[in-house]
């Protein structure tokens, strides 16, 4: 229970973000929570509140007319060619090559939805 109550308070939080930025009119980005080194362990357990979360917020932007963009960190970082001890300088903070892989994986969604986003040029 306590779980679940921590995973409804931080996605009120971040709900409450994004409709902020409705308010004057911006478009935002819903980023998954990524998986700590420990969860890529092939024994480890994915943390649960990361996976409601993450789910809600995917679900969050799908509903959002197209304001919110969702982009899963976690999947579009498992399919780069990096060892985890790379990306993460204490299993769960990222590295500057962390962070340089998980701006690779924000480029190509990030790019198609401002170009569909932006106005038509005459």
């Amino acid at each position: 229970a306590a779980l679940r109550r921590q995973s409804v308070e931080v996605l009120r939080n971040l709900r409450r973000l994004h409709e902020c930025g409705y308010e004057y009119n911006c478009k935002t980005v819903a980023l998954a929570l990524p998986s700590s080194k420990f969860e890529h362990d092939d024994e480890a357990d994915e943390d649960p509140r990361r996976v409601v979360i993450n789910e809600q917020l995917e679900e969050f932007a799908a509903k959002s007319g197209g304001r919110t963009l969702f982009i899963d960190l976690d999947r579009g970082l498992l399919q780069c060619d990096i060892d985890s001890d790379d990306l993460y300088c204490d299993g769960r903070h990222f590295t500057p090559a962390g962070y340089d892989m998980m701006a690779q994986v924000m480029q190509e969604p990030l790019k198609q939805w401002l170009d569909l986003a932006a106005p038509v040029q005459t």
